[in-house]
């Protein structure tokens, strides 16, 4: 099975389960990195690429910036994979304002139509992607690209479009389309932050594609980071540094009973190496209400994490009548209440890759295991449960 994922919409698990790879599809844009980052663009320094062709969206095309979730089969994963290679960066690049483009602030100025009148003098359509930043984690980077002058007509016309007015009962799709920042710059010296003509649902897809053709077939004239997405220590590290207190993570999956739940099972790039142990709990007081701090970590031989999942039982134990799938998640005297496996760190193109979660463990008496979906899928044998909780305090 592919590595490259993303759970924006369906857990990990879940594709595990059905056999597929999960992949954001972004027009114009590399195939997306775990916890569902923003997708990367060619360096600037390379030659601009030429425009992208995009299928018919009765095809099953996905225009220029548009963002859908899919399930997408080990051949088409690497079909995708030959995309433009992630965007590495270093503190050059400077820092810069956010949701500006071309000097106009589109979160203080409200969007424009283009109208016929209006005498267009230059066109700037701006990008946001991810990079990363050589020892200092992934950056959110704005790209500012200049319309060529034989092209500013096609792309004037385009942003004059109309929009499409919905016929009753119109029924839209729940795909997220983000559609890039542009500038307008008239002959009378104004800036305008003009809006992207829309069909009855999202913006139009001949319009997108005209914008998208021009971020990816000119080179930018500026970029700047906005923020800062990961840290290095992030990056390089499967244990995230806060995890949701286990029942508002799971919600109503707790008081399933597990018997139908599907089996544990280990991702393919955690058979051999084992897996990240990450130990929760009140280590002071939380960052925020629902929050556990990371308190400690380690990592779990390939042995010792097959022993723990083949002792889950489906069943709860007689033994321990306080643990139903209802009771709350106590916790040990020294106030860590769980702990998370998780695939271990992988490398893309030079850029680290956290792993996921794939295994929650409650370290209290009760051993209750969730699977890499947060539902319940059992308990397990005390004993080992503790030997993993003591691989992870080190």
């Amino acid at each position: 099975m592919a590595t490259r994922r993303s759970n924006r919409a369906v857990t990990a698990a879940t594709a595990a389960t059905l056999g597929v790879t999960l992949v954001v599809v972004v027009g114009c844009a590399a195939p997306p990195l775990p916890r569902s980052q923003p997708t990367a663009a060619p360096p600037a320094s390379t030659s601009p690429a030429a425009p992208t062709t995009f299928p018919d969206t009765a095809a099953g095309g996905v225009p220029p910036g548009a963002v859908e979730t899919v399930l997408v089969s080990e051949a088409e994963a690497a079909a995708r994979a030959a995309a433009p290679p992630v965007m590495v960066i270093d503190a050059t690049v400077p820092l810069g304002p956010d949701h500006v483009c071309a000097g106009v602030d589109g979160m203080a100025s409200d969007p424009t139509r283009l109208s016929a009148t209006d005498d267009v003098a230059g066109i700037v359509v701006c990008d946001s992607q991810w990079a990363y930043l050589l020892g200092d984690g992934t950056w959110r980077v704005t790209s500012e690209h200049r319309v060529p002058e034989a092209d500013l007509t096609t792309v004037a016309d385009a942003l004059r479009h109309p929009d499409e007015v919905a016929e009753p009962d119109t029924a839209c799709s729940l795909i997220h389309i983000e559609t890039p920042a542009v500038t307008v710059e008239t002959m009378d010296g104004r800036r305008l932050n003009a809006s992207v003509p829309r069909d009855p649902c999202h913006p139009q897809r001949d319009v997108l594609e005209v914008l998208g053709g021009v971020v990816t077939g000119q080179s930018a004239e500026n970029r700047w980071r906005t923020e800062r997405l990961q840290t290095d220590a992030e990056l390089t590290s499967s244990c995230r540094p806060q995890e949701e207190k286990v029942g508002v993570i799971s919600g109503d999956g707790l008081t399933q009973p597990p018997a139908n739940a599907a089996p544990l099972t280990v991702p393919p790039e955690a058979a051999d190496s084992g897996a990240a142990a990450c130990l929760y709990g009140p280590a002071g007081p939380p960052a925020e209400p629902g929050t556990l701090d990371l308190v400690a970590q380690g990592t779990v031989d390939a042995a010792l994490r097959d022993r723990l999942i083949a002792s889950v039982t489906r069943t709860q134990p007689a033994d321990r009548p306080g643990c139903t799938p209802a009771d709350p998640w106590a916790g040990t005297a020294e106030g860590d209440t769980h702990l998370v496996l998780a695939s271990p760190v992988t490398e893309w193109e030079g850029v680290p890759q956290p792993g996921y979660p794939f295994l929650a463990l409650e370290t209290g008496p009760c051993a209750r295991v969730l699977d890499g979906g947060y539902q319940l899928a059992g308990w397990a044998d005390p004993a080992v449960a503790e030997q993993v909780r003591a691989v992870a305090r080190g």
